[in-house]
């Protein structure tokens, strides 16, 4: 008996290589790993518990095909290499249930009729796990005395082969053998002859085998498969004679096609020398009767029925077939391969996104220039936390989903620290800002110049590089002319300012801040034309903004 494949030790370890590459190879976050773990151990008890009915219900099976004629005779300490072949024979008389002998070379199965081929079959798979290795379809035309009868059991053995070869999905070989009484002493020499194709060899159309062995027994060329040499001339007359009636009788109901059916294809034909006693008045007598004009007698023989076609076991198909828990191994071993493998590749692409984040966020940092201090100093501390994660994976180790021969991390190091290194923070900018009011307006005008964009444009660079402080824009004049009016002048060219920053830029109206002070704080003594234009000036203070409460 063959042992059982280890299904549940085999499952059991496929879920855990699913778990193990959920929970440490695949790239899913916690909330996917946890979902997917959770879905295959919910698959695994689906398989497993339909694998436990699945088994009782072939064990029921089992129990009821184990009483049946069929496995009851086979020896229970068969070994799984041995083949087990269905002899079949058309015509003659034939018991009612099967018959198994086991000779040492193969276990040989009597299947008395056609219909019985398919359940036994199927008996045979549910105790061995394959199909039978060959049929054999035996005709013997002195163990009949109905050729239509014989005719038909021909056609009816030939559909339950096709349909055995179409339930197992696969083509059996099958072999044909022809037996009669060759000789005419009363010895127990028995000699097989004929034609075998090696199992690598395509099976042959009945149509074509026979012709072809009595051709060959027309040149004496016919070989001795097995046991004596080549017989007397009246031993191959008497061969070329079963052919001939073989070719007549037999061959239209098995090489031409009927409803459908191909031809059947023989992987073999032998024809040998019987001692079973003949039947009075057989088919063969008759056909010899009618043309040769000879009456063979009929012989009383030996009870020990047909013999068995031993040489078609050595070229019978060997298919390599290993132990139950042998295959489970291989399965096991097939499934940690496939995970490795699965691994390997998300560890390979996982370290090709790692990699390719850390160039982007490079890339980033070296685009984002010192004008933008906040972007830059925000691109500075991303390279920060991708040094810190290669400086972890270096201390710790690297995780599985990186691991397998790909990491390629510390390579980068080196580039990252220098960059970090290569940081210089932007120097800070001016406390006050001053902006000589000639250069922006004309003398007692509030109107901007049209030339007065580039030197506020620069201004602007400055507000805008420090959005976190609020631009204070205070407008000053000298002490020429009446106070009230230098008062009103320096306020309006303070909102002039402040309107153009507005529309020049995204800041909002709330981050500006404007005053007039007219002349009462010169930055020198109004006593001279050049300290009368220093005090002429517009301020830009930049001043921490204070939230409101």
């Amino acid at each position: 008996m063959f042992r059982r494949y280890p299904f549940i030790p085999v499952t059991l370890w496929l879920g855990y290589l699913l778990l193990a590459l959920c929970q440490f190879s695949l790239p899913f976050s916690p909330a996917w790993k946890w979902g997917t773990s959770a879905a295959v151990l919910v698959g695994i008890c689906i398989v497993l518990v339909y694998r436990q009915r699945r088994c009782r219900q072939q064990q029921t099976q089992q129990i009821q095909f184990a009483s049946g004629p069929v496995l009851q005779d086979l020896p229970r300490d068969l070994r799984d290499d041995t083949p087990v072949i269905l002899v079949c024979r058309a015509g003659g008389n034939r018991g009612h249930q099967p018959t198994t002998v086991h000779d040492g070379n193969a276990v040989w199965i009597d299947v008395p009729e056609s219909s019985m081929l398919l359940p036994v079959s199927q008996r045979l798979q549910y105790w061995r796990s394959r199909a039978p290795d060959a049929v054999v379809l035996g005709v013997a035309p002195e163990q009949s005395t109905d050729l239509a009868r014989l005719q038909g059991d021909l056609v009816g053995w030939r559909y339950a082969i096709a349909g055995l070869q179409r339930r197992v999905a696969q083509r059996i070989p099958a072999y044909l053998t022809l037996f009669a009484r060759l000789d005419e002493g009363t010895g127990t020499q028995l000699d097989w002859r004929g034609t075998l194709i090696s199992a690598l060899g395509r099976p042959q159309p009945a149509a074509t085998q026979i012709p072809a062995l009595l051709q060959r027994l027309d040149t004496c060329s016919l070989d001795s498969v097995c046991g004596a040499p080549s017989l007397v001339h009246r031993y191959n007359a008497r061969t070329q004679a079963l052919l001939a009636w073989t070719q007549e009788q037999a061959l239209p109901m098995l090489g031409t096609t009927v409803n459908g059916l191909a031809p059947l294809k023989l992987q073999g034909v032998l024809v040998s020398n019987t001692l079973e006693a003949s039947v009075p008045q057989h088919l063969w007598a008759q056909w010899l009767k009618d043309r040769a004009a000879l009456v063979p007698a009929s012989h009383a023989g030996l009870p020990a029925g047909a013999p068995l076609p031993l040489p078609i076991v050595p070229h019978l198909p060997h298919s390599w077939r290993c132990a139950g828990w042998l295959r489970g191994l291989l399965d096991a071993m097939s499934f940690t391969a496939l995970a490795v493998a699965a691994a390997m590749a998300a560890s390979y692409l996982g370290n090709e996104r790692l990699i390719q984040q850390i160039r982007d966020d490079i890339g980033s940092y070296r685009l984002t220039g010192y004008q933008m201090p906040g972007a830059k100093l925000g691109a500075l501390r991303q390279l920060q936390a991708d040094r810190d994660q290669l400086l972890s994976f270096a201390r710790t180790g690297v995780p599985w989903r990186l691991s397998w021969g790909m990491y390629r991390g510390e390579g980068l190091l080196p580039l990252l620290e220098r960059e970090i290194r290569g940081y210089a923070p932007p120097p800070p900018p001016p406390a006050m800002i001053s902006l000589d009011s000639l250069s922006l307006f004309d003398s007692g005008k509030a109107t901007l110049k049209p030339d007065a964009n580039r030197v506020l444009m620069t201004a602007l660079m400055s507000i805008t590089a420090n959005p976190e402080k609020q631009a204070l824009i205070a407008g000053h004049t000298d002490n020429t002319g009446n106070p009230a009016i230098n008062q009103k002048l320096s306020e309006a060219r303070a909102i002039a300012v402040r309107d153009w920053f507005i529309n020049m830029s995204s800041l909002p109206p709330s981050h500006f801040a404007v005053k007039g002070f007219g002349g009462s704080t010169p930055l020198a003594p109004n006593d001279s034309v050049a300290n009368k234009a220093r005090n002429r000036r517009v301020e830009i203070t930049l001043v921490p903004d204070i939230p409101a409460h």
